[in-house]
Parts: structure tokens; sequence; C-alpha cells
């Protein structure tokens, strides 16, 4: 990620995964991961009951489900704006 910017549209993007993954199963535990930039890979954020490959969790703090999706990209941004994620 290269921006601010960018990082309010992944957080909009996520919530709005979230909020539909979220109404599916009411009983699933979602968790924000992030793949930290380094030289060769650019930073992400993901919002998933269990990170892939490369993320590791950005908060311990379960997304919880009884939040709004708005509630939810607040959350995410307040969180991404103190990991690693942006690209130098």
């Amino acid at each position: 990620m290269d921006s601010t910017n960018e990082i309010r549209a992944r957080a909009r993007s996520l919530a709005a995964q979230w909020f539909k993954a979220q109404c599916q199963d009411p009983y699933a535990a979602f968790y924000l991961y992030v793949r930290p930039a380094s030289a060769t890979v650019f930073g992400d954020l993901l919002v998933a009951q269990d990170g892939p490959e490369g993320f590791e969790p950005a908060w311990p703090e379960r997304i919880s489900p009884a939040w709004t999706q708005d509630a939810v990209r607040r959350w995410i941004i307040e969180r991404a704006q103190r990991l690693p994620i942006l690209n130098t």
C-alpha cells in the first residue's frame, strides 16, 4: 500500500466483505491480518477467520459481530495506521 487513501479504500472493501461473511455465519470469528511491506512485497490487510501464508495477526482482538460495517471500517483504519504496511 502506498498511501493512507489506499488504506481507507482497502478498509472500506474489507468491511463490506466482513459484513457479508458475518451475516452468513453470525458465530464465525473474524480477525484482522497484515502482510508487512518489505523491499520485495507490498503490504496488505486481510479480514479472515484464519490468515493465509505470509500474513500474520495484526490485532489480537476479534472483530465483534455486533459492530456495524462502518464501525468495522473505522476500526480497521485505526489499527492499520499503526502497522508496517505502507511501502517506503
